[in-house]
């Protein structure tokens, strides 16, 4: 798998994460109904922004995070290959650790 197909599984993941959030929360609105409290409702709405002005900020930066390393590997392709391959080395290093 490319790391472009990492980088977008891990949005999608974000994406059903905080689909399900918004999900739960909308859950619980319905399932208190008239039983809750105005101040409760109020809070449980604030929580279903936030969730979903979090997702949209999440998903922007992530899409610009992705382009940006699209970019850097069209315009610099063996750069991209030589860190990459030197994070893989440094990785193997400290997993190795003392054996």
């Amino acid at each position: 798998m490319s790391e472009k197909g990492i980088a977008y599984d891990d949005l999608d993941e974000i994406d059903e994460a905080v689909a399900g959030l918004k999900d739960d929360v909308s859950a619980l609105a319905d399932e208190l109904g008239d039983s809750a409290s105005d101040s409760l409702r109020s809070t449980l709405r604030r929580i279903e922004e936030t969730a979903a002005d979090l997702y949209d900020t999440v998903a922007e930066q992530s899409s610009r995070g992705v382009q940006a390393i699209e970019r850097q590997v069209d315009e610099r392709p063996w750069t991209s290959l030589f860190v990459a391959f030197g994070l893989g080395v440094l990785i193997g290093i400290i997993a190795r650790g003392d054996r």
